[in-house]
């Protein structure tokens, strides 16, 4: 978070000749906070016919100017070596936006900065114009640390991690130092890149100071932790990543790793981990149970298939045995017919069988 105090009174400075269209439009004065990043702005509006031929960014400090940055159709250069890797203008694109950037202002940046512009027509008319901006540096004192959207209780599972981060205004360099508290009311500062394991839940909160006068410690409010055992029914269904970090960084953040980040994301709430938890739960219940029903029927069909198969071929079984077993007795008969001494008894035992 940049901390920029902009004081804007209207001012335009023009040159003789130069068309009102044409002239910057700046702020007469910019009070920038120590070792944070300020623009200082400087645009113009295009004539319709006139472009853009150079732009010069000078600085004057105790009767000295120095150019910073310089501009034109073929060139681009910044002259003083300290300040190549500190400023820059917003590219070509963007016609008529020409401020300045300075980042991670010094005391010795105060000094009074010139925005020039010259611009050519068609005719190969040129015009200029200069306008100044006068830069201060303040220290302003470290605030209330604070961690963005985070509320406390935190909740996560064993094996978890999560990022904490404080961050905090105020003139640069911060420092920032984090804490976990114990049962006993004392204090543990932890070190950078601590690895944290079950037994680090606890309450947690980070401390910020800089050199600004008067400077004074500001301390976070806390943040509790609770780490949650694993639910058995889920535990092969996530993979976490373990890393606990401190950082000290020049953009007044700091960083603690004190949990872990679920498969790259966020932590998640009990609640919701239950409820996830539940319902992988009843998923699993029910495709069991549909797999032992399917397991049933298809047996059931089974054993139903082979009775039908039994019945028939004993059906089979006894239709052909009765064929063979009337075919022997008419046979018989027949034999005991053809066996009489005469055609009149045999004619007679033949109608007696029919």
């Amino acid at each position: 978070m940049e901390l920029l105090f902009v004081f804007i009174l209207p001012l335009a400075f023009s040159a003789s000749g130069v068309d009102a269209n044409k002239n910057l439009s700046v702020v007469p004065s910019i009070t920038a906070v120590l070792g944070r990043d300020v623009t200082i702005p400087c645009t113009y509006q295009l004539s319709p016919g006139y472009s853009e031929m150079s732009l010069k960014w000078t600085m004057r400090k105790d009767g000295d100017t120095k150019t910073l940055l310089y501009r034109d159709r073929l060139s681009y250069s910044i002259p003083l070596s300290m300040y190549r890797s500190r400023v820059s203008i917003p590219s070509t694109d963007q016609v008529g936006n020409v401020s300045l950037t300075l980042k991670e202002m010094y005391f010795q940046d105060r000094a009074d900065y010139m925005c020039e512009v010259t611009w050519r027509n068609g005719s190969e008319n040129t015009v200029q114009d200069t306008a100044l901006i006068k830069v201060s540096v303040v220290q302003v004192p470290v605030s209330k640390p604070v961690m963005p959207n985070v509320q406390s209780p935190i909740y996560i599972q064993a094996g978890q991690s999560i990022s904490l981060t404080c961050t905090a205004t105020g003139s640069l360099p911060i420092t920032y130092m984090w804490y976990k508290k114990q049962p006993d009311g004392t204090k543990t500062r932890l070190s950078r890149q601590a690895a944290l394991t079950v037994s680090d839940a606890g309450t947690y909160y980070c401390e910020a100071e800089n050199f600004a006068s008067g400077k004074k410690v500001e301390q976070s409010g806390p943040i509790e932790l609770i780490v949650q055992e694993w639910i058995e029914a889920t535990s092969e269904d996530y993979t976490y990543q373990s890393t606990t970090e401190v950082k000290n960084i020049p953009t007044s953040t700091s960083y603690i790793e004190t949990s872990s980040t679920e498969s790259g994301g966020n932590a998640v709430s009990p609640a919701s981990r239950q409820k996830g938890n539940r319902t992988l739960l009843w998923l699993y219940i029910l495709i069991a149970a549909l797999c032992i029903v399917v397991l049933f029927a298809v047996i059931i069909a089974n054993v139903i298939m082979k009775k039908r198969k039994k019945k028939r071929n004993e059906y089979d079984l006894n239709v052909t045995f009765s064929s063979h077993l009337a075919g022997a007795n008419n046979n018989m008969e027949d034999k005991k017919c053809t066996a009489r001494e005469n055609e009149y008894e045999a004619m007679i035992c033949k109608n007696e069988n029919e």
